[in-house]
């Protein structure tokens, strides 16, 4: 097997003083052979020792191909046709990225703050930092794909400790001390209904997409959760009626 075969059955004219003729018609077709072992191994050692075809590094095949001109000759070759990446596999590999470098856990912010604990049938407020409430973006690059992998905040997910569940849609409004109680408000918050300790968790939803870089293409990752917890005590406050002297 050689590197190169050329069988052309019909010469080329000589080139003349006036010009290179050129042919009129279709382009030379061409068609692709997967070689087979034996050639396949060949190539191989040809191109370790720089005699053949090189190759890229990575997976890929080796192929035969053979064009066919519009004099009724052709013309063979040996190539290696790297395999492409598939281009979720290569955004996946940038949400793995994203999600262990970029991604924090959520920063909890309740009031009153769990160092102080709540009380029984008092409204917790909570909320995360919405510093990190913002679209975040990485990218992969493979053989020369490049895809941006981003994702999107969207909800936080609370429990308590009880059985109990609270979805808030973004990072929901943190409690300002400096303003009094009556001019504010929030949809986050929750009362525990008995006293203890319980463990309340904070987890994020991100909607990951992901795009090709310079080329059409791009799809959807799925929701990346993100976690984080702390502990509260919780007391009860009881009341001692005596009757007027």
């Amino acid at each position: 097997m050689g590197a190169e075969v050329e069988t052309e059955t019909e010469a080329e004219e000589p080139v003349r003083r006036t010009g290179t003729r050129r042919r009129s018609g279709p382009k030379p077709r061409c068609t692709y052979e997967v070689l087979g072992p034996a050639d396949a191994g060949t190539a191989e050692h040809m191109a370790k020792n720089g005699l053949g075809p090189s190759r890229t590094e990575g997976p890929g095949t080796w192929y035969r191909k053979i064009c066919f001109t519009d004099s009724g000759g052709s013309l063979g070759t040996i190539l290696w046709i790297p395999e492409r990446p598939d281009r979720e596999s290569v955004a996946r590999r940038a949400l793995r990225e994203l999600r262990y470098a970029a991604l924090a856990d959520p920063a909890i912010g309740m009031s009153p703050p769990a160092s102080r604990g709540a009380v029984v049938n008092v409204p917790l407020w909570l909320w995360i930092d919405n510093g990190e409430w913002a679209p975040t973006s990485a990218t992969a690059t493979v053989d020369g794909l490049s895809v941006q992998t981003t994702a999107t905040p969207d909800r936080v997910i609370w429990s308590f400790g009880t059985g109990d569940e609270l979805i808030c849609d973004g990072p929901a409004t943190p409690y300002d001390p400096t303003r009094p109680e009556a001019e504010q408000h929030s949809d986050c918050t929750f009362s525990y209904p008995r006293a203890g300790i319980f463990t309340v968790t904070a987890t994020a939803e991100w909607d990951a997409t992901w795009t090709t870089v310079g080329a059409p293409g791009g799809g959807n990752l799925g929701v990346v959760r993100r976690s984080a917890s702390v502990e509260i005590p919780v007391w009860e406050i009881q009341a001692l009626n005596r009757s007027p002297r």
